[in-house]
């Protein structure tokens, strides 16, 4: 019995895997590879910010951040913020909110209409 449900090339059954986890290490390291994804602008007269947020452990050191831009692609602002030891369920939050107060607190930002 094959176990193909998650993808029709994967070479182990279940017996392989009761033995030795180790064929699917190396199976799912070597499988890895880059997706690219494009910044799809926003409307003319809208800005659009993109941020993400990430921690290193459960919890650990984490790092929220972000560049908002116009439909032009102009970068009219970046944030690149330490934001302390935590989960990293939350921390993307922590980015749109981030997001928020930068907004509320320039002026050439009100009245815009600005998506994440």
């Amino acid at each position: 019995m094959r176990s193909k449900a998650l993808d029709p090339e994967f070479p182990y059954n279940a017996l392989d895997l009761l033995v030795s986890a180790e064929g699917l290490v190396n199976w799912t390291t070597h499988r890895k590879s880059r997706i690219n994804i494009m910044w799809s602008m926003p409307a003319i007269e809208e800005l659009k910010w993109n941020v993400d947020g990430s921690a290193v452990g459960k919890p650990g050191k984490a790092v929220i951040c972000g560049v908002l831009r116009d439909h032009k692609g102009v970068v009219l602002c970046l944030f690149l913020a330490f934001v302390g030891i935590k989960e990293s369920n939350g921390i993307e939050l922590l980015a749109v909110l981030k997001t928020l107060e930068l907004a509320a607190s320039r002026e050439e930002l009100c009245g815009k209409k600005i998506y994440h």
